[in-house]
């Protein structure tokens, strides 16, 4: 067996056993019951304080609860990143990041609102400022290729 192949047998195990861990940190069906369960909406909010949430719950309100899943989700997708090589598989699914932004932005201009920075997400594959700026010269009748 040549070291590269060794090596990158043991790059595999350290990334497998690393997500296995990360999979420990995510919500489980009991945490989700004790939140349905919760009399409040505040009441479900303070479940999380005893998860793994809690560091991105720091002086968040009930109203940014998006954001607190939002900020968990990032930092797993980071975590990922450190192993994943070259990152094509995590780029697939941080598309769906970029699909959430380009609909938001599309539904914004054919409705004439205006989007308000919570509403996308800083990292997806795309930067939101390209998506903005291919909808605007798309609108315009240009060409985007």
């Amino acid at each position: 067996m040549s070291t590269v192949a060794l090596k990158d047998e043991h790059e595999y195990i350290y990334a497998v056993a690393r997500i296995r861990v990360l999979e420990t940190k995510l919500l489980d069906r009991a945490t989700l019951y004790r939140m349905i369960d919760a009399g409040t909406p505040q009441e479900a909010f303070g479940v999380l304080t005893d998860t793994e949430y809690a560091p991105f719950m720091q002086q968040a309100e009930l109203s940014e609860f998006e954001k607190v899943l939002s900020a968990h989700l990032k930092w797993v997708y980071e975590q990922l990143s450190k192993f994943v090589p070259e990152g094509f598989a995590l780029d697939l699914l941080r598309m769906r990041m970029d699909f959430h932004n380009l609909k938001v932005l599309l539904k914004a201009k054919l409705l004439g609102a205006v989007v308000e920075a919570e509403a996308l997400y800083d990292w997806g594959t795309l930067p939101t400022e390209l998506l903005r700026a291919g909808l605007e010269l798309l609108s315009e009748g240009g060409d985007p290729g």
